[in-house]
C-alpha cells in the first residue's frame, strides 16, 4: 500500500520494473485500499473501505486486474464487511467476511462462477482464509467449538480439517504452496501434510519420492500401479 495525500487514506498500488508504482485506487465511494495478494495473471486482492460516521471502518474485498479494474466482491452479511487475502492462477479468492456488530467472522471463497461461498468453521463461530494454492487447497485459522484457535486445511472433496501442529498445538496456517506444503505460526512450522491419515505426506502421493534428494523422483507414488491419492488412504 501507499499513502495518499491523508495519511490516514492508504491506496493499494501494484509495481512492476517497467511501470514502477501504480495506484490502483479504491472502490466507488470508498476512501481506501490495501492490497494482499497477487497471482501470476496480476490480479490484485485486498480491501476497500471507508471511515462511517460513527468512526468505524467498512471494507469490502475487492479483485482488481488492469483489463476491468476494481471489482467490489460483496460479503454474505447483509451490512456487513469482507476482506480479499489470496488469489490463484485460476482467480480462486480467499478472504473472510462477517459483521462487526455481531462480533463474526467467516472464511470464504470466491470465483466468477459460484461467487462468495462459506467455507465453514472448526465448530466455532470465526474462522478466516489467509492462502490458497492452484490446487483450490486453502488454509488458515479456525474457532473450535471449546473457543480454541487452530490452523485448518480446507479442499472441495473433504471440506475444512484442523492441522495438528506442535505443543501447545495452537497456531495459525499463513500459507501453502501447490506441493501442499503449509508455513504456520506454531514456531514457525513447515508442516507436511498427510490428509489421509495413511503416513504418506499429501506432496509424496501427489508428486513422488525423490528419494536421494538429486531433483529426480524415484518412487513415482502417484502413477500406476501404486496411483496414491491424497485424500484416501493408500495403506
Amino acid at each position: 500500500e501507499s499513502e495518499s495525500n491523508n495519511l490516514d487514506l492508504p491506496h493499494a498500488f501494484i509495481w512492476d520494473a517497467v511501470n514502477g508504482m501504480r495506484d490502483i485506487g479504491t472502490l466507488p465511494g470508498m476512501t481506501y485500499s490495501i492490497a494482499y495478494g497477487i497471482n501470476n495473471q496480476g490480479q490484485v486482492v485486498g480491501e476497500s473501505g471507508a471511515r462511517t460516521i460513527g468512526g468505524f471502518f467498512i471494507a469490502y474485498a475487492f479483485l482488481w486486474d488492469p483489463i476491468n479494474g476494481m471489482q467490489n466482491l460483496g460479503s454474505l452479511i447483509p451490512g456487513g464487511f469482507s476482506i480479499a487475502q489470496d488469489i490463484n492462477d485460476a482467480g480462486q479468492v480467499v478472504g473472510e467476511y462477517g459483521s462487526v456488530e455481531a462480533g463474526v467472522e467467516y472464511a470464504f471463497i470466491w470465483d466468477a462462477v459460484g461467487g462468495m461461498r462459506d467455507l465453514g468453521t472448526l465448530g466455532g463461530t470465526n474462522s478466516i482464509a489467509y492462502s490458497i494454492n492452484n490446487q483450490g487447497e486453502v488454509v488458515g485459522e479456525s474457532e473450535r467449538i471449546d473457543s480454541a484457535h487452530r490452523p485448518f486445511i480446507w479442499n472441495p472433496l473433504t471440506g475444512m480439517q484442523e492441522i495438528d501442529t506442535f505443543p501447545p498445538h495452537k497456531g495459525i496456517a499463513y500459507g501453502i504452496n501447490n506441493r501442499g506444503q503449509i508455513i504456520s505460526e506454531s514456531r514457525a512450522a513447515l508442516l507436511e501434510l498427510d490428509s489421509d491419515s495413511d503416513g504418506l505426506p499429501d506432496t509424496w502421493e501427489r508428486d513422488g519420492i525423490d528419494i536421494d534428494k538429486d531433483g529426480t523422483i524415484d518412487l513415482a507414488l502417484n502413477e500406476p500401479p501404486f496411483n496414491a491419492n491424497p485424500f484416501h488412504k493408500d495403506i
